[in-house]
């Protein structure tokens, strides 16, 4: 099983930042929808408070398991610290979105930065080892 993950870290981790992307852009027109049908009191944020599972921090813990799997066998140091710096910055936009207003785009520019990483490291695993078949 940890062979498995480890070699398809970054694929992990593209599809984790991916689906996480996807939520934090969707998430504005579903509570939209969500205040529209009197299913939330307006003035109050919904997605935080409700009684419901929590997605955020379902990718959160992806990403920090598929960013220390890759950084695990990533061979260029400025390409695991950028992973690690836009973990940081996920991790700190999903903490910190209920204080700050801005902290939603944090988490959306932190998931592109994630995907753009895992993707450059996936390649150059390729490179440098291409009969691994990844």
């Amino acid at each position: 099983m940890t062979i498995f993950l480890k070699k398809y870290a970054d694929q992990i981790g593209i599809a984790a930042s991916g689906l996480c992307l996807v939520h934090c852009l969707l998430m504005p027109f579903i509570l939209a929808f969500w205040l529209q049908a009197d299913h939330c009191t307006p003035g109050t944020h919904c997605h935080d408070e409700g009684g419901g599972f929590q997605y955020d921090y379902l990718f959160l813990a992806f990403s920090a398991a598929a960013v220390w799997l890759a950084a695990g066998h990533c061979s260029r140091r400025w390409l695991k610290a950028l992973m690690w710096s836009f973990f940081a910055l996920l991790a700190g936009g999903v903490l910190l979105e209920p204080v700050f207003e801005g902290a939603h785009i944090a988490t959306i520019f932190a998931a592109v930065g994630l995907a753009a990483t895992h993707f450059l490291n996936w390649r150059f695993c390729r490179q440098c080892n291409p009969s691994s078949g990844v």
